[in-house]
Formats: structure tokens, C-alpha cells, sequence
């Protein structure tokens, strides 16, 4: 990986846009070929993850902090933010067991705030 991506991704967990592989210099093939062999990982649309930061953070039990990471990446809005369990969640604060999944999001949109699942 480029150092420049590498030095982006890095800060997190290894995720990094297809807009910023392009940047650094790699092509659209360049970008599907990993992707199509497994070396990367697709978490959303245009947000890639080393096979091997994947492994890292389920190692280190941060998957579901790169999901969420992943879903406000994708989104690209400055007044996105996770709420609700997905919170509580990223917090370590005890949740009962069978919880829903769904990575839960508020944004503020025009007056008022308004929820929504990813």
C-alpha cells in the first residue's frame, strides 16, 4: 500500500476510501483486483479494509468500531453521528444480550434532528 494511504488508513483501523486509493495513485483495476482475490475487504460503498487490518481489529474485538467507522465514512456528513445502542456499544456499556444490530445514526437535517439505520 502506498505510504500516503497507508499513513490515512492507519489512523483508522486500516480503513481508507476508493477516492483516497485514487489519489495516491492507484488505478480502478488497482483498486478491484485486491478486493476480488481477498487481500481487501469492502465494508461499505468506497470504503476498503486490508484483509489483514480486518483480522487485526476482529482480533482485537474492534470490528463493530470499524463497521460504525465505515457507515460514517460512507455517509461523509460532518453532522452524522452514531446514537442509540450502537453508542452505548462503542462506550463498553452493558447491553442485553440478542440486541438488534443495526448501526444506529442521528444527523441533524435542515431544523431538526432525524434518526436513521445503516
Amino acid at each position: 500500500m502506498h505510504p500516503a494511504l497507508r499513513s490515512r488508513a492507519e489512523k483508522r483501523f486500516g480503513l481508507f476510501t476508493t477516492a483516497e486509493a485514487e489519489l495516491a495513485g492507484y488505478g480502478h483495476g488497482e483498486i478491484r483486483r485486491p478486493c476480488r482475490t481477498g487481500r481487501s475487504i469492502r465494508l461499505r460503498r468506497g470504503i476498503l479494509v486490508t484483509a489483514e487490518d480486518l483480522a487485526a481489529g476482529d482480533e482485537r474485538a474492534h470490528r463493530f468500531d470499524m463497521e460504525c467507522l465505515a457507515v460514517l465514512m460512507s455517509l461523509d456528513r460532518q453532522t452524522a453521528a452514531i446514537s442509540h445502542g450502537s453508542a452505548a456499544h462503542l462506550w463498553d456499556v452493558p447491553l442485553p444480550r440478542g440486541m438488534d444490530p443495526t448501526i444506529r445514526l442521528t444527523t441533524r437535517t435542515g431544523g431538526g434532528a432525524g434518526r436513521t439505520g445503516a
